[in-house]
């Protein structure tokens, strides 16, 4: 493994517990709000203001997906990591 790869495994790690923290501290709590607001937007939303509350649930769920995908790299970094201590 070259030194680029490390730094890029060890850049994923740092970035995933980042936002593991994230998620426990705040962000959780977050999309709960978030959540509840949209639904009750969505209740009281007249016809033309709907286009702007899925907007924003987009938006919310593309947030929600990124930390995923992002904690998710930090894991196969974290698994590789272990793979190639193992190894040598």
């Amino acid at each position: 493994m070259t030194q680029e790869e490390k730094l890029k495994r060890e850049k994923e790690i740092r970035l995933g517990q980042l936002c593991e923290e994230w998620m426990d501290k705040v962000g959780k709590a977050f999309f709960q709000s978030e959540k509840k607001d949209i639904l009750d937007s969505l209740e009281k939303a007249m016809p033309n203001e709907l286009p702007s509350v899925q907007a924003r649930y987009k938006e919310v769920q593309n947030l929600m997906t990124r930390i995923a995908n992002i904690i998710n790299d930090k894991n196969r970094a974290t698994r590789k990591v272990h793979e190639d201590n193992r190894r040598e």
